[in-house]
């Protein structure tokens, strides 16, 4: 899927020249890539885990961090497990923890589900407007 959409921003020809991360930032349609979805789908995922609106006890995949002590941020941080093999490394409750751990307040303060990722989004776009 990432190829095709790859090959699709190639095809504008004022974009030829560019790399494809840069390819996606100019397009005024907005696409995101592939990894970046993935992300906003898991850290939604963990919300909804945190905050009860899944019928999911997040207690089956995450631990809360026990030190809040000089932490800047939220106060609903993730403990990071260490992982020997590979496939833990991969699952989603292992790879979703430093995103999940840098998210601002205003994002975590979210009312909803939409409202959430309304905020993650502005946060996101933000971000890229600060790196460019």
């Amino acid at each position: 899927m990432e190829r095709v959409q790859k090959a699709s921003t190639n095809l504008v020809p004022q974009l030829k020249n560019y790399s494809y991360t840069v390819r996606l930032k100019k397009i005024e349609i907005g696409i995101t890539s592939l990894k970046d979805r993935r992300l906003r789908g898991d850290i939604t995922e963990v919300y909804k885990l945190s905050t009860g609106k899944e019928q999911i006890d997040y207690k089956q995949f995450f631990r809360l961090a026990e030190n809040h002590y000089g932490v800047e941020g939220h106060e609903k941080k993730l403990n990071k497990d260490r992982s020997r093999l590979d496939t833990r490394k991969f699952f989603f409750s292992h790879r979703v923890v430093k995103s999940w751990n840098s998210l601002t307040v205003e994002v975590m303060n979210a009312e909803s589900i939409n409202g959430f990722k309304n905020a993650y989004d502005r946060s996101c776009h933000k971000d890229m407007d600060d790196r460019s």
